[in-house]
């Protein structure tokens, strides 16, 4: 979840995500405990991918692990023509 603060009322987006109960569903009476990571950087750029071929790395490890999602099926065709098939080594 993630709550973005309006006009920059860091306190305010807090406060709404303190507002929103998610409890999961194998224990129903256990309610999810909120981490604060806002004091942590995060670097969202793409900068660490744009000279090398790390991002497709990690894109065929992602397929890899995660099952087949079909409104998806037309860009794994699109990704096959690149080598990254489900069940198939990376291509070096």
């Amino acid at each position: 979840m993630r709550s973005l603060p309006v006009a920059g009322d860091v306190q305010g987006a807090l406060a709404r995500l303190n507002t929103v109960k998610a409890y999961p569903l194998d224990q129903p009476d256990a309610a999810f405990k909120y981490v604060n990571i806002t004091e942590r950087g995060t670097d969202a750029t793409p900068l660490r991918w744009e000279d090398n071929l790390e991002f497709w790395k990690v894109l065929h490890r992602i397929i890899d692990s995660e099952p087949p999602y079909e409104p998806f099926r037309n860009q794994y065709g699109e990704l096959a023509v690149l080598g990254i098939v489900k069940g198939k080594p990376v291509l070096t």
